[in-house]
């Protein structure tokens, strides 16, 4: 009878031993290479694309840059100027640059960043293939499998598309020069995720933006930034000076408790 016992048992740890093996055994799914216009893109989930990227970043930081792309800046020496004074406080060693692939508007970092031997990273969505075209100064560029351009999914706002995922994901400092609808949706989930979130006003290029809505039958626009983008900026500016007021009272405080202490000692 204890034979038969022991036997049952064995039989079921080898059954829960090899169900495991099993899982173990699973192939995870590797990135696929696609050609598009002659750059070869590494492409495959959100998921698998965070983890390739992180990855190939290893313990470097990542910098995301946020902004207008196909309409561009209404001063785009100025955004650049910003971007290369930013980029001065970084480590070319230390740090990696990340954008959305694509060259025009905020793509025009990346010349910059591999100019000053940053190396340069891209992610943007499937829905995109048909439109890169130009790709140059892109050291990886990545397309996520995803059934819309970025964003949030719906107008909840409660989950991002797996292309601004993967944005959000990979980053440790996100800085934003102006922006639509998915760089404010990414920001915010930045914030939401301790990203740190560093946001500036910019107009999109007033020529395009207006060329853009004539041609879809709206007026001409009388403001070239998104509203809700300046109350973010106003938002952000204004929690960064909490902390930053936070943090010196603590220094102050800590200081005097030093000064007292050392008073008390030479009594």
């Amino acid at each position: 009878m204890i034979d038969g016992v022991m036997g049952d048992y064995k039989m079921k740890q080898i059954f829960k031993l090899a169900l495991i093996l099993s899982f173990i055994a699973l192939p995870i799914k590797a990135l696929q290479e696609k050609v598009v216009n002659g750059v070869p893109f590494r492409t495959g989930t959100y998921e698998d694309v965070i983890n390739d990227f992180k990855k190939r970043v290893g313990r470097r930081e990542v910098v995301t840059f946020v902004g207008y792309s196909g309409r561009g800046y209404e001063n785009e020496e100025k955004m650049l100027a910003m971007a290369k004074k930013f980029l001065k406080t970084k480590d070319p060693k230390e740090t990696v640059v990340n954008i959305g692939v694509t060259p025009e508007g905020i793509g025009a970092i990346y010349p910059l960043a591999k100019k000053m031997g940053f190396k340069t990273f891209g992610i943007v969505s499937t829905q995109a293939s048909e439109y890169l075209d130009g790709i140059t100064n892109v050291d990886n560029p990545y397309l996520v499998e995803d059934k819309a351009w970025g964003g949030y999914t719906d107008a909840s706002k409660k989950e991002l598309t797996p292309t601004s995922k993967a944005m959000v994901g990979v980053s440790n400092i996100m800085v934003a020069y102006g922006g639509g609808d998915v760089g404010m949706a990414e920001l915010e989930q930045g914030v939401a995720n301790g990203v740190k979130v560093k946001a500036y006003l910019f107009d999109e290029n007033h020529q395009k933006s207006t060329a853009k809505a004539l041609k879809s039958g709206k007026p001409s626009p009388k403001i070239f930034y998104l509203p809700a983008f300046k109350k973010f900026v106003i938002r952000l500016n204004s929690s960064l000076r909490k902390t930053d007021s936070i943090k010196r009272r603590k220094r102050s405080s800590s200081r005097s408790e030093l000064t007292r202490s050392k008073s008390l000692g030479s009594l």
